[in-house]
C-alpha cells in the first residue's frame, strides 16, 4: 500500500513538473502569436496605405494624362490655327507683292513729267502702308510662334511629370509586392505558431486527464486509509476487552492502550494532514512526500504492533512478574 502511494505521489510530482514546464512554453507561444498578429495588422495597414497612395497616384496620373491630352489637343489646334494664319498672311504678302509689282509696272507705263511728283507721293504712301502691314503681320507671327513655344514647353513639362508619376507608381508597386510577400510569410509563421500552440494545448489536456486519474487513485488510497482507521478502532475496542479480562495486567494494558490511543491519534492526525494535503495539493506538493512517508512508517509500526499483540499468548498469573516493556520510545513491545 505504501509503495503504491509513493508511486502515485511520484507520478503526480512528475505530472506537475511537466505541466509547470509546459505552462511557460504555452504562454510564450501565445505571446508570439499576439506579436505576430500585431505585425500582420501593421503590415495590413502599411499595405492599405500603399494601395491608397497608388490609387491617388493613378488618379493624379489620369488627371495629368487628361490635362496632357487636352493641352496637346489645344496645342495642335493652336498650331493648326497658327499655320492657317501664317498661310493666310503669306498669301496676303504674296498678293501684296503681286499688286506692288503691278503698281510698279503701271507707274512705269504711266510715267510722265506731269505725274512724277504725284506718282512719287503715291508710291511713298503705298510703300509706307506695305511696310506697316508687313510689320503688323510679322508681329502677329512672332506672337503666334511665342505661344506655340510656350505650349510646347508646357507639354514637355507635363510629359516629364507623367514619367515621374509612372516611376513612383512602379516603386510603390514594388513596395506593395514586398509587403504582400512579408504578409504571406507572417501568415505562414502564424499558422505554424498556431499549430504548435494546438499541440501544446493537446499535451496539456492529456496531462490534466492523467492528473485527474491520479487524483482518483489518491481518493481510493484515502478510502483504504479510512478502512485502516476503522480497523484501528476495532483493535482499540478489542484491547479494552483484554483489559477487562486481564485484571492483573490492567496497569500495563492501560499504558499500552494509552500508547495505542496516541498512535490512533497520530493516525487520525496523519489522515487530517493527508486531507489537508489533498485540498492544498497544488500549493504544498513538497510537504506531501514527508507526511506520507511519516504516515507510512507509523502504519507499518502500528501493523507490526497489532500483529505482535495478536500473536501474543495469554499470560498466566505466575508469569506476570516476568513481563517487561522494551523497545524504542513511543513504540511499546512485549517480551518474555
Amino acid at each position: 500500500m505504501s509503495d503504491e502511494r509513493r508511486s502515485l505521489h511520484t507520478e503526480n510530482v512528475e505530472l506537475q513538473r511537466r505541466l509547470e514546464g509546459l505552462t511557460p512554453l504555452l504562454a510564450e507561444k501565445e505571446t508570439k502569436l499576439i506579436k505576430l498578429e500585431q505585425e500582420i495588422e501593421i503590415l495590413n495597414n502599411k499595405l492599405k496605405q500603399q494601395i491608397k497612395e497608388i490609387e491617388n497616384l493613378k488618379i493624379n496620373l489620369e488627371e495629368k494624362l487628361k490635362e496632357n491630352l487636352k493641352q496637346k489637343s489645344e496645342g495642335e489646334r493652336i498650331e493648326q490655327r497658327f499655320k492657317l494664319n501664317i498661310e493666310t498672311l503669306n498669301n496676303e504678302l504674296e498678293e501684296r507683292e503681286f499688286f506692288e509689282k503691278v503698281f510698279l509696272k503701271i507707274i512705269s507705263i504711266l510715267k510722265s513729267p506731269e505725274l512724277t511728283e504725284t506718282k512719287i507721293k503715291s508710291e511713298q504712301r503705298e510703300a509706307s502702308y506695305r511696310r506697316e502691314e508687313h510689320e503688323r503681320y510679322q508681329r502677329v507671327i512672332d506672337e503666334l510662334n511665342e505661344q506655340l513655344q510656350q505650349t510646347n514647353e508646357r507639354f514637355e513639362r507635363l510629359e516629364r511629370e507623367r514619367n515621374e508619376l509612372e516611376i513612383k507608381i512602379d516603386e510603390l508597386r514594388q513596395k506593395n509586392d514586398i509587403l504582400e510577400m512579408e504578409l504571406e510569410l507572417a501568415h505562414d509563421k502564424m499558422s505554424q505558431q498556431q499549430e504548435t500552440s494546438r499541440t501544446l494545448e493537446e499535451k496539456q489536456r492529456e496531462l490534466h486527464l492523467q492528473e485527474k486519474e491520479h487524483r482518483s487513485a489518491q481518493v481510493r488510497a484515502q478510502r483504504e486509509l479510512e478502512a485502516l482507521q476503522s480497523l484501528s478502532q476495532s483493535l482499540a475496542n478489542e484491547n479494552k476487552g483484554l483489559r477487562e479480562e486481564r485484571a492483573d495486567l490492567e496497569e500495563r494494558i492501560g499504558e499500552l492502550t494509552e500508547m495505542l490511543n496516541i498512535r490512533e491519534n497520530r493516525v487520525k492526525r496523519a489522515a487530517e494532514l493527508i486531507n489537508e494535503f489533498l485540498e492544498r495539493y497544488r500549493l504544498t506538493s513538497g510537504r506531501l512526500k514527508q507526511q506520507i512517508g511519516r504516515q507510512a512508517e507509523d502504519c507499518e509500526e502500528f501493523d507490526r504492533l497489532i500483529q505482535k499483540l495478536r500473536q501474543m499468548p495469554i499470560p498466566k498469573p505466575g508469569l506476570v512478574q516476568n513481563l517487561r516493556i522494551c523497545g524504542r520510545p513511543g513504540v511499546p513491545r512485549l517480551e518474555k
